[in-house]
């Protein structure tokens, strides 16, 4: 475990109090410092270094996101996990980078597998663990958040990664489709590909990812093909350049 300086950006006493009583619970080489609004976080950043901020996204007539242009242009930034209680700013948090986002109220259970994670990738920073690791950690992550985060209306719609039965691009589109709903991303297949957890999820077609236990049915097709029938209906074709792969995965002799 790495000695972490982490910093706590919240206009809430109570929730500053309460997130850094669960981090020392669980990460016992820490210091812990606090700012109550975005200019006093700018100023202590500039001054002291840490490894972690743990932001909230809302603070009084502020925005967190705000912060995040000074620690972007940082020549190290530290790993910036949101701690909100907003769940509608997820895909714009990780556009500007940020390692994680975790909602109010806190849940000890998650928090320990955030910190367990930015152990890792503090500890890869130094240089200190082996490549193998860094794979496990950025599959960690993946079962950690389970979801999914889709722009619907305006709104962040968080689709359970279990909930997804394909992902097609279809037309110059990339849609995602679920049991009963479809959702259009803006995403190419390769972004959403490594978004997604690869023990659910494989590519069957240079223009479908499907959910390996969202199939119902495999029949032969033509030019030695396979066509998927999905549990939501769905007719997906296997190309024969991912044949091998999917039989492989699948058991299929």
């Amino acid at each position: 475990m790495v000695r972490m300086k982490v910093l706590l950006v919240d206009d809430e006493p109570l929730a500053r109090q309460e997130l850094s009583y669960i981090i020392k619970q669980y990460q016992a080489d820490v210091e812990i410092y606090e700012a109550n609004n975005i200019k006093s976080a700018q100023t202590f950043l500039l001054k002291e270094k840490v490894q972690v901020v743990f932001l909230d996204m809302h603070l009084q007539n502020e925005r967190g996101l705000e912060l995040m242009d000074t620690i972007n242009a940082m020549d190290t930034p530290p790993l910036v996990v949101f701690a909100t209680a907003y769940d509608d700013y997820a895909i714009k948090a990780f556009d500007m980078n940020a390692t994680d986002y975790i909602l109010k109220p806190f849940e000890d259970e998650r928090i320990q597998l955030v910190l367990q994670r930015l152990d890792k990738l503090i500890a890869n920073q130094q240089g200190t663990i082996n490549k193998a690791e860094r794979e496990s950690d950025q599959l960690a992550y993946k079962i950690v958040n389970k979801f999914l985060p889709v722009e619907v209306d305006g709104r962040i719609t968080m689709v359970p990664f279990n909930d997804i039965h394909v992902v097609a691009t279809e037309d110059g589109a990339l849609t995602i489709y679920t049991a009963t709903e479809s959702y259009q991303m803006r995403d190419t297949l390769k972004m959403v590909k490594n978004k997604l957890p690869e023990e659910l999820f494989m590519q069957v077609h240079r223009a479908y990812l499907v959910n390996i236990e969202a199939i119902s049915e495999i029949q032969p097709w033509f030019n030695r093909n396979y066509q998927l029938t999905m549990k939501n209906g769905q007719k997906v074709i296997v190309s024969r350049s991912y044949m091998n792969a999917f039989k492989t995965r699948l058991g299929i002799e």
